[in-house]
């Protein structure tokens, strides 16, 4: 079983933000059952007042700036592999799963999946 770290950066500053990202950490749990996800969530609202169910929950210091909020998650991986995420996606049932086999087969040190816009027609 591989570990990828899964880094979300987000600015949670009302219940509308923070219910977009908890269904996406959930979804991310949800999606596999043969990987282990290491979640490092960077809060960029000072002020916040909510908690996320996740391993790393760091707010920095520094004012924002993608870069340093970054450098900063990258800090706390501890895993295989590692991956920057928006704080609004919905992880597909095994996406991951189909992503780290193409590695494996094909010898990539990074990949991408393929992104589905949803537009709701």
């Amino acid at each position: 079983m591989s570990i990828l770290d899964v880094i979300i950066l987000t600015n949670t500053a009302d219940d509308e933000i923070y219910k977009m990202t908890s269904k996406a950490i959930e979804s991310l749990k949800k999606s596999s059952s043969k990987h282990q996800f290491h979640i490092i969530l960077m809060e960029s609202n000072k002020n916040s007042k909510y908690k996320y169910d996740v391993d790393v929950f760091d707010i920095p210091e520094q004012d924002f700036n993608y870069n340093i909020y970054l450098n900063k998650a990258v800090s706390y991986c501890i895993g295989d592999y590692s991956c920057v995420s928006n704080n609004d996606v919905y992880f597909h049932p095994e996406w991951y799963d189909k992503l780290y086999d193409a590695m494996i087969k094909y010898n990539l040190d990074t990949a991408s999946p393929k992104s589905y816009i949803v537009t709701g027609k």
